[in-house]
């Protein structure tokens, strides 16, 4: 097996899904995805706000200049 990292932010892109390569709300999603701890979630400020009551652990660092959290969900064997 092997443990993903997600990265999560949210913003305003424009442009057709096929034809947007970069902007910046995908930057800083990507910057997330690499401070996410292995087999977890790292996501902003942003939409932490839209979780209420989903424990989060602040991240050490900020990411690209955005607060951040982390989230390791729990394991579940099928």
């Amino acid at each position: 097996p092997f443990k993903v990292r997600i990265g999560l932010h949210m913003g305003h892109v424009a442009g057709d899904i096929g034809d947007v390569q970069f902007s910046e709300v995908i930057d800083i999603a990507a910057h997330f995805e690499s401070a996410a701890p292995a087999g977890g979630i790292a996501l902003s400020q942003t939409i932490a706000e839209q979780l209420p009551g989903v424990r989060l652990q602040p991240l050490d660092q900020m990411v690209t200049g955005h607060a951040g959290y982390s989230h390791i969900p729990v394991e579940v064997e099928a």
